[in-house]
């Protein structure tokens, strides 16, 4: 059994808690979904933000509200925002509640009023709705509401009949109100009162919006903290690894020296020392009996090629670290052009590249640039599934904002990355099913849903993409901004891609002062939004994309932008944002073609 749901420490009676579960049904389903999204949005978690989502909704709130120990203060908000708190206790003063408190009860029913008294934000308030339930018995039965109570009300507060009027469905109230003598009175009260409801519901509406800018806020902060904490902990990693390896290469290094100088021991006691003890006897004997100059130098040369065995020779050095580097390059190629790499190619690179480094450092030279590029192009083309072209993807994301990786280099690692999905893509068509589609990549969730014939919107946001494809554009910006020739560059590209795309619906949305469209072909709509102002062509995509939805125009809807905010109106409308770098892979795919 579930422990009591508590509201300051009170224990709320049964008959509260089933007005709570009946002020849920009692909302509409549109309100039920538009309070979900404002006070709790994770309420709509596996739920698509319609109408169509209310049903469940309720259910998920209903099990939460009877499983709850305590009440949180969004789902508070929530209760309050679908029933009889909002509408007429918010309105009422703590005074007002405590003159009126019987008939109230009386009129709306005991459960029903308390409820929503319990929901108020005010202290007072709920502890009036506390001590009207002390003398409540477990099982009692509350009496039923009286609409003889509701005239009684209208009497009472006739300053606010046209407040409480609706809510009663009686005009008994209002006619005897307006038969009082008091009239102009009442008059004065209502206009005040009416005041106060309007600048109430402004506050509610700035609330709202605030609310919502919060939750989008929380919901980026979040996002980027995610980030974060993914490249704090790969950098950890990346230390880890590096650490591990500095200190093998130490130790095979000490290794090494301690074996060649066992080694050129062994051979200076075999060999070279008798030879050593003759030459420092001739050393030490005087100048008139030493040998000639090119004795002296052969002695020379051989004590240095002593020497070498232990340190050394830069010749032969240089040599290995060419070697090392024409292997390196060899390795890295066969890698990245290979159609089925060996695993252990991995390996061998690194072991090149550290004794590379080793040979650098003895020869007091530069150590070697690790340029990310070979290794990233060696990953994707050794990569066996769509989700290791994601993990990829995401790091060359990462690096390319953190300026590790050139533009260029991004430029061909995105276009090798979609080549490889796309080779994946079609081996499991091959092998006769549906592949499965990363949710990471919305190219293929668009080449899927054509490969099953659903009916496909693509809109492209203009003006953003003009600026992200600067570099495609040719000389066809004027003064730094995109004009009319640039516009007429991107319907050109749109056109030469909806060729290739068949099937596909093409809308290309423009800033316009004149709102028209204007037909390019049959599978592409130039949109020129009208209007004066910056995000014109942004709120005509939404209100098109809120229009197709409910009437189920298309199956597919993807939008063409890297305008974040726009790209979350996408998502919330139940479309599919495209990055305008992965819409220049596509692009760049027409126009060779």
């Amino acid at each position: 059994m579930s422990p009591p749901l508590i509201i300051n420490d009170h224990p709320v009676p049964e008959p509260v808690l089933t007005a709570f579960l009946a002020t849920i049904d009692a909302a509409t389903d549109r309100d039920m979904v538009t309070l979900a999204k404002l006070h709790r949005p994770a309420l709509l978690h596996g739920f698509r933000p319609t109408p169509a989502a209310a049903t469940g909704l309720r259910a998920r709130l209903k099990s939460l509200i009877a499983g709850a120990s305590s009440l949180e203060s969004d789902m508070a908000a929530l209760l309050a925002d679908c029933g009889l708190q909002s509408r007429l206790v918010a309105v009422l003063s703590t005074k007002a509640i405590d003159a009126g408190l019987d008939d109230f009860a009386a009129y709306f029913g005991e459960a029903t009023f308390v409820a929503a008294l319990l929901l108020d934000s005010r202290p007072d308030v709920r502890a009036l709705a506390h001590k009207r339930t002390e003398g409540w018995k477990p099982g009692q039965e509350l009496p039923p509401p009286s609409k003889e109570a509701g005239r009684k009300l209208a009497e009472t507060f006739s300053p606010f009949l046209e407040q409480i009027a609706p809510l009663l469905n009686s005009g008994d109230g209002a006619k005897a109100s307006r038969e009082k003598p008091a009239e102009s009175a009442n008059q004065e009260l209502r206009k005040r009162l009416q005041e106060q409801e309007t600048n109430a519901a402004r506050s509610a509406k700035g609330e709202r919006e605030a609310k919502e800018k919060l939750v989008k806020a929380q919901g980026d902060i979040e996002s980027l903290t995610k980030d974060r904490d993914a490249c704090k902990s790969r950098l950890r990693e990346e230390a880890r690894t590096r650490a591990s390896l500095e200190e093998k290469l130490v130790t095979l290094e000490a290794s090494l020296a301690t074996r060649i100088s066992e080694g050129v021991a062994g051979e200076l006691d075999a060999v070279l020392r008798p030879w050593l003890a003759r030459v420092r006897s001739l050393d030490d004997a005087p100048a008139t009996d030493r040998q000639d100059i090119v004795e002296t130098a052969a002695r020379a040369l051989v004590e240095q090629e002593a020497l070498d065995l232990s340190w050394g020779n830069r010749a032969r050095l240089k040599g290995r670290l060419e070697e090392c580097n024409r292997l390196l390059a060899e390795v890295r190629e066969a890698r990245i052009a290979s159609v089925r790499p060996l695993p252990r190619l991995g390996d061998i690179e690194t072991a090149l590249v550290e004794e590379a480094d080793a040979i650098s450092r003895k020869l007091d030279l530069p150590r070697i640039d690790l340029d990310p590029s070979p290794a990233l192009l060696a990953r994707i083309n050794a990569a066996e599934s769509h989700d290791e072209i994601a993990d990829i993807r995401r790091f060359v994301v990462q690096g390319t904002d953190l300026c590790a990786i050139t533009k260029e280099q991004a430029e061909e690692l995105h276009a090798r990355l979609f080549d490889r999905e796309s080779a994946l893509y079609d081996a499991e068509r091959i092998e006769g099913h549906l592949p499965r589609v990363t949710p990471t990549n919305p190219l293929f969730r668009l080449r899927a849903a054509r490969d099953r014939d659903e009916s496909i919107l693509l809109a492209i946001d203009g003006h953003n993409a003009m600026f992200a494809l600067a570099d495609l554009m040719g000389d066809s910006f004027e003064d730094g901004a995109p004009g009319k020739k640039a516009r007429a560059r991107l319907t050109a590209m749109a056109q030469a891609l909806a060729g290739r795309l068949r099937g596909v619906s093409f809308r290309l949305y423009f800033d316009g002062e004149h709102a028209h469209d204007e037909a390019v072909s049959e599978s592409l709509m130039v949109i020129y939004s009208g209007g004066t102002g910056e995000q014109r062509a942004d709120g005509r995509i939404v209100s098109d994309l809120h229009y197709y939805r409910p009437k189920d125009l298309f199956d597919a809807i993807f939008v063409v932008t890297n305008d974040g905010e726009l790209g979350q109106q996408v998502t919330g409308a139940g479309g599919s944002v495209i990055q305008v770098e992965e819409f220049r892979v596509m692009l760049k795919s027409a126009l060779n073609r």
